[in-house]
């Protein structure tokens, strides 16, 4: 039977090691739009956000044995669904905590 336990919340120091270089490069994105007048700063910046959401929620890992998680969504009673994170490697579900209160598919 699978283990279910609550998945760590993100250390500041995993936060900061996303955060810094977006804080470091979206000023400088801007501050080049603006002195160059670009079009294309606009299309940089949506790309840095992406790659910043990629690699901060994509790219969570089992906290346990370090594999990678695959996201389901569970029904609880009512209508509501929670997100669980399951690793296939320690076979536990890891809850995230997140709640919604209709189908997410």
């Amino acid at each position: 039977m699978r283990q279910t336990k609550p998945m760590p919340r993100v250390s500041l120091s995993g936060a900061l090691v996303v955060i810094i270089p977006f804080l470091v490069v979206a000023p400088a994105l801007i501050w080049y739009s603006l002195r160059h007048s670009s079009v294309w700063t606009g299309a940089m910046m949506l790309l840095l956000a992406a790659v910043v959401g990629a690699i901060y929620f994509r790219t969570r890992r089992c906290p346990q044995c370090g594999g990678r998680l695959l996201l389901r969504s569970e029904r609880l009673p009512g209508e509501q669904y929670r997100y669980m994170l399951d690793c296939a490697r320690c076979d536990i579900s890891w809850d995230t905590g997140h709640v919604v209160p209709e189908s997410p598919e």
